[in-house]
C-alpha cells in the first residue's frame, strides 16, 4: 500500500508544479491583457491593439481552462489519498469533491471544507 500511495504522491507533486505554473502563467497573461486594454495607440494602430486584445483573451481563457481542470484533478486525487493513508471519517465522497465546484451557492463554502481536510 505504502509504495502505491507514494505513486500517487509524485503525481500530485507533479501535478502541484504544473498547477502553480499555469496560475503564474494566468497572472502574466491577465497583465498583459489589462495594460492592452490601457494602451490606446493611433487609430491605424487600433486595428493592431484589437488584435493583440483578442489573442491574449483567447491565451487567457485556454490557460484558465487548464488550470481548473487541473485543480479538479489535483483535489480529487489529493482527496482520495485521505482514503489511503487510513483516514476513514471523510465529510464528502469523492465525487462530491468535484461536483460541489458546480452547485451555485453551496461552492462558496462546499470546496472549502472539503479542502480543509486535505
Amino acid at each position: 500500500m505504502m509504495s502505491k500511495l507514494k505513486m500517487g504522491q509524485q503525481l500530485e507533486a507533479g501535478q502541484a508544479t504544473w498547477l502553480i505554473r499555469l496560475l503564474w502563467a494566468d497572472l502574466g497573461i491577465s497583465g498583459i491583457f489589462m495594460v492592452l486594454s490601457l494602451i490606446v495607440g493611433e487609430p491605424e494602430e487600433l486595428n493592431l491593439w484589437v488584435g493583440l486584445l483578442g489573442v491574449s483573451g483567447l491565451l487567457f481563457t485556454v490557460l484558465y481552462l487548464a488550470t481548473a481542470i487541473l485543480w479538479l484533478v489535483w483535489g480529487y486525487r489529493t482527496y482520495a489519498n485521505l482514503l489511503e493513508v487510513g483516514c476513514r471519517r471523510i465529510s464528502s465522497s469523492l465525487a462530491a469533491s468535484i461536483y460541489w465546484w458546480f452547485v451555485p451557492f453551496a461552492n462558496l463554502l462546499m470546496p472549502f471544507r472539503i479542502t480543509k481536510e486535505i
